[in-house]
């Protein structure tokens, strides 16, 4: 899942971060080098290829496949064809002051905008669930792309949540375990 020609030191990093997922003879994967593709199990056959860049898991249901990029857009996607039916760039009006130079003690004026880092989405009850290292979880509509709800963890969280029952768990960057009902 390496892209042919590399614009950046960064598209020399060709791991498979997030885990391929396999539905109905498919197997979906994203890349760090701005793959995600869908392959047929049998014969490896190549079905589409995106040139979009992500360290997450994919999410497949039905006839769709969820994914974010590094950049935080969250895809929905035709599985069968690989076209966008929504994109939503969770990022948008969740900018932070931070970066390198804020790390560093940096003034504010020299600090960049960083857009949140999210983790793989997972589905439930129509609604997709993903979590930032700002701590935010946002509740997005499956059918439509659009934010429903958002709250405050209070803790990072980079790692994709989980489902049982009727609580979704959470795992902080700090080794937490939070339930949402």
């Amino acid at each position: 899942l390496s892209r042919a020609s590399r614009t950046n030191a960064l598209s020399e990093i060709r791991d498979i971060a997030g885990r391929p997922v396999i539905y109905q003879g498919d197997v979906v994967a994203i890349s760090h080098s701005g793959v995600l593709s869908s392959t047929d199990l049998r014969t490896g056959q190549t079905r589409w290829t995106l040139p979009i860049t992500g360290i997450t898991t994919p999410w497949v249901a039905g006839d769709v496949i969820y994914v974010v990029d590094r950049a935080g857009k969250l895809y929905c996607l035709a599985r069968e064809t690989g076209l966008a039916y929504w994109v939503r760039d969770l990022g948008e009006g969740r900018e932070k002051r931070g970066g390198f130079l804020g790390f560093w003690g940096g003034s504010d004026a020299n600090r960049a905008k960083v857009k949140p880092v999210w983790s793989s989405p997972i589905l439930a009850a129509g609604r997709l669930l993903l979590a930032s290292n700002t701590g935010e979880m946002v509740a997005v509509n499956a059918r439509t792309g659009e934010v429903e709800r958002s709250v405050n963890l209070g803790e990072s969280v980079t790692v994709g949540p989980i489902a049982l029952g009727e609580t979704v768990y959470f795992v902080t960057d700090e080794a937490r375990l939070i339930a949402v009902r």
